[in-house]
C-alpha cells in the first residue's frame, strides 16, 4: 500500500491546535481558538503570539531539519524518499546540501564504479596508458570526491551518481502563504515523522514567541523521543532547556 503524505494544511491545524491549548484548558475556548473560517479561506482565530506566517515558517524550517537528519542516516529506509540521480562528468559540481552519496555506476551498462581518492584518479588522468594506434583504452571505473566535486578517470567517461537532496519549498513570504493555501502540497517526510513536525514546532513557538520555556522543554523531548523511535539518532537541538525551572 502506498505512503500517504500529510498536507502542510493539516500540519498547520495540529501546531495551532496545540498552542492554543496551551492558554486554556477549557475545550471549548481550543476549539473556538482553532475555527476555520471556509474551507478555502486559511484564517485562525490565534493569539498574537502566534501569527500565522511565523507558524507557517518554523513548520517549514522544522521540516527541513527532519528532512536534513533522514538524508543523513545512512541505511534509513525514507532517505528514498529524497533519492535523485545525476549524469556527470569529470569535475561536476554536485548540488549542495546532499548528504553522503548512494551509487555511482556506468549509464550504459549498470557498472558500479569504486571510489578512490583524488591523487589516485588525477595520478590515472596525468599519466594515459600508452597504447598502439587503434587499440581502445581501458575503462577505468573509478570516481573520487572532493566536496561536492566529482572527478573521474577521463573527460570521455560519464556515471550516474544517486544523491539525497532536500530543497526547501518556501523561501519567501509568498512561497509560504501558497504552500499553506494549497490543500493537496504535501509535506516529503512519512507519516510517521508528522508527530516530531509538529512537537518539533509546538516547541520552537511554546519557548520563542510565547515564552514558555517549560511547556517547550516537554515538546522539545516529545520530539526527541519520536526521531528515536524512528531510527533518527542525530541530535537536532531545538534551543529548548532540558531540565527547566519550575519558576518559569
Amino acid at each position: 500500500m502506498p505512503t500517504t503524505y500529510y498536507p502542510y494544511l493539516l500540519v498547520e491545524r495540529e501546531v495551532y491546535g496545540l498552542l492554543n491549548a496551551l492558554h486554556s484548558d477549557d475545550v471549548g475556548d481550543a476549539q473556538a481558538a482553532i475555527t476555520v473560517a471556509t474551507q478555502l479561506d486559511q484564517t485562525h482565530v490565534d493569539d498574537a503570539a502566534y501569527p500565522m506566517w511565523l507558524v507557517r515558517r518554523v513548520i517549514v524550517t522544522v521540516h527541513s531539519l527532519i528532512s536534513s537528519a533522514i538524508i543523513n542516516t545512512v541505511g534509513h529506509a525514507r532517505r528514498v524518499d529524497f533519492a535523485q540521480t545525476f549524469l556527470v562528468t569529470h569535475l561536476t559540481e554536485l548540488p549542495s546540501g546532499i548528504g553522503p552519496i548512494g551509487g555511482v555506476w556506468d549509464p550504459a551498462t549498470g557498472r558500479a564504479y569504486i571510489q578512490r581518492t583524488v591523487d589516485e584518479i588525477n595520478h590515472l588522468r596525468a599519466n594515459p596508458i600508452q597504447l598502439p594506434a587503434g587499440v581502445t583504452p581501458p575503462k577505468f571505473y573509478y570516481f573520487a570526491l572532493d566536496g561536492n566535486l566529482i572527478y573521474l578517470p577521463d573527460d570521455v567517461i560519464q556515471a550516474n551518481v544517486e544523491v539525497y537532496l532536500f530543497t526547501d519549498p518556501a523561501l519567501t513570504i509568498a512561497a509560504v502563504d501558497a504552500l499553506f493555501a494549497n490543500t493537496t502540497a504535501k509535506t516529503l517526510i512519512g507519516p510517521e515523522f508528522i508527530p516530531a513536525l509538529v512537537y518539533g514546532s509546538v516547541s520552537i513557538l511554546a519557548g520563542k514567541a510565547g515564552g514558555n520555556t517549560e511547556q517547550a522543554g516537554v515538546f522539545g523531548k516529545l520530539f526527541d523521543m519520536v526521531m528515536g523511535q524512528q531510527g533518527i539518532s542525530r541530535k537536532i537541538k531545538l534551543d529548548y532547556k532540558d531540565n527547566p525551572s519550575k519558576d518559569q
